[in-house]
């Protein structure tokens, strides 16, 4: 070995480690996703609902909403939502094994409302205030941070029914199908994206 270690003998482990022989040729590297498989697909839902299912999700026009986004995974995902701007109400910290825990067993019980688990009793600290350039700001895009609930107040879902660019039949008709989704582009494409419906508000 060189006086320097790791200077220009592979170290693994603190033992020196031998160059493999190889053949000269072309190698191509792939990173997927951080897994290692050549074949390897997110599966990513909205409460276990695939993209292509009808939507679970129902609006009045002009209504206000609170939506609470539950992240127990470990990567952040930055959620669009389309139709509306919105603003970060705050965001809280979870249980997120005993949450899981008891998601995938409303899941495997076949996801009957009543059964679902009850966030409030998976919540370990109090509400944090948005960051600096989330409050009281318009967005449409926030990040759902890990292992936490992220909340967004929508005041008013309201899809433009007028004619739009003098293009004829191009205003909104109800009932309108608009989605929500994680910008990840990959978590987009394999189905971390979700319609939700908006009915008018008939008197």
């Amino acid at each position: 070995m060189t006086l320097q270690q790791g200077e220009d003998t592979p170290v693994v482990n603190g033992k020196a480690y031998p160059f493999p022989a190889v053949e000269r040729r072309r190698y191509r590297l792939r990173i997927l996703n951080a897994s290692n498989e050549r074949f390897w697909r997110l599966h990513l839902t909205f409460n276990a609902v695939p993209f292509m299912e009808p939507s679970e999700d129902f609006a009045k026009a002009g209504s206000t909403e609170i939506w609470e986004y539950v992240n127990p995974n470990h990567d952040a995902h930055p959620m669009h939502v389309h139709l509306v701007n919105f603003q970060v109400l705050n965001r809280q910290p979870i249980d997120t094994a005993g949450y899981q825990e008891q998601y995938e067993k409303w899941i495997d019980g076949g996801r009957k409302p009543e059964d679902g688990p009850v966030l409030g009793n998976y919540l370990t600290g109090p509400p944090i205030p948005p960051v600096l350039d989330e409050a009281n700001a318009n967005k449409g895009t926030v990040k759902s941070h890990p292992e936490t609930v992220t909340r967004i107040i929508i005041r008013e879902f309201t899809p433009p029914t007028d004619t739009i660019a003098s293009i004829p039949g191009s205003g909104t008709e109800f009932p309108a199908e608009y989605v929500h989704h994680c910008h990840i582009l990959e978590h987009e494409d394999d189905d971390l994206m979700h319609p939700r419906t908006i009915l008018q508000d008939t008197p």
